[in-house]
């Protein structure tokens, strides 16, 4: 029997985009263990450690700059936009002042996904549910091979993010 890992979903009440998300893993019967994050349920420092692990730029792809939140929280960028504080004061403030973080956060694996757009957050799809989508795209005739698909009419790949190149 193969188990399949459950999207983990990092959420604040006050986040529009995450209740879409909510909405679109139930939409769409993908399992998933929610941490609504607040100042009364916070992260812990582990789970800010898989965060940041499971991102590309570090900090600056989930902490929100821009933000009212940051601009009070006494943290400043430097010229290039790199937050200016160790990692131990930063992960320390995001625990203290989760809405410093830009939700939602989901990760499975190796993928994280913050915000939420439907073209990215389909990564979480299940890989039957895209071949059953490719095969309504495509026709029904049609063969997967290494992550090619090929059909009598049109050759199709899908690339790291699950998108469609014709």
């Amino acid at each position: 029997e193969i188990i399949m890992e459950k999207v983990m979903l990092f959420t604040s009440s006050s986040s529009t985009s995450s209740r879409k998300a909510v909405e679109w893993f139930q939409e769409n019967g993908i399992e998933y263990i929610e941490h609504r994050v607040t100042p009364l349920n916070p992260l812990s420092r582990e789970q800010v450690l898989k965060i940041l692990k499971t991102t590309l730029n570090g900090f600056s792809d989930v902490v929100s700059v821009s933000s009212k939140t940051f601009k009070l929280s006494g943290l400043t960028t430097d010229e290039d936009g790199y937050i200016e504080t160790t990692t131990d004061d930063l992960i320390s403030k995001i625990i203290e002042t989760p809405k410093l973080l830009r939700f939602p956060i989901m990760i499975k694996g190796n993928n994280q996904v913050v915000g939420f757009r439907k073209d990215d957050i389909s990564v979480f799809t299940p890989q039957s549910i895209r071949q059953n989508e490719m095969a309504s795209i495509i026709g029904p005739s049609y063969k997967h091979n290494g992550g090619m698909y090929r059909s009598i009419q049109k050759s199709i790949s899908i690339d790291s993010q699950c998108r469609i190149v014709l």
